[in-house]
C-alpha cells in the first residue's frame, strides 16, 4: 500500500521518520504472514445474499392498496429454481425449503457468469 502525504505535514517529524525506520518495519512481517492476515481477514467480511423468489407484474392502484395479508400470486411454480444474488450479481439457483424449523434455500447448481469466474481463477492460479 502506498500513502501520499504532504511533505509540510511530515516535515515537523522527519527525524522520526528515518529511511532506517521505514526498511525495519517493512521486514519485520513476511508476505505470508501478510496474506495469511489479509485472507483471515476477508473471510470473515459480511457479504449481501438475497433470494429472488419470482417476479410479477400489478396495476399502481393495486401496489398502493396492498393490506397485511394480502397475496400477491406469481405464474411461478413453487418447485422452480430461485436466483442467489451475492452483492447484486447472480451467482447460483436453489430451491425453497425448511431445515430445523426456517425457511431455507438449497443451491441446486451454479450460474453461467459463476462457472466462468471459477475458471477464471483456476488459469490464474496457473
Amino acid at each position: 500500500m502506498s500513502l501520499c502525504i504532504p511533505y509540510n505535514v511530515i516535515e515537523p517529524i522527519m527525524g522520526v521518520l528515518a529511511a532506517q525506520n521505514w526498511f525495519s518495519y517493512q521486514r519485520k512481517g513476511g508476505q505470508e504472514d501478510h496474506a495469511k492476515k489479509l485472507t483471515k481477514n476477508v473471510n470473515n467480511a459480511p457479504i449481501e445474499m438475497r433470494a429472488f423468489l419470482a417476479r410479477t407484474t400489478m396495476k399502481l392502484n393495486d401496489l398502493l392498496n396492498l393490506q397485511v395479508g394480502d397475496i400477491i400470486t406469481t405464474d411461478k411454480s413453487t418447485s422452480a429454481d430461485v436466483f442467489i444474488q451475492v452483492e447484486g450479481k447472480n451467482k447460483f439457483f436453489a430451491q425453497l425449503g425448511q431445515m430445523r424449523n426456517k425457511r431455507s434455500i438449497r443451491v441446486t447448481r451454479i450460474t453461467q457468469e459463476m462457472i466462468e469466474q471459477l475458471a477464471d481463477k483456476a488459469q490464474e492460479k496457473k
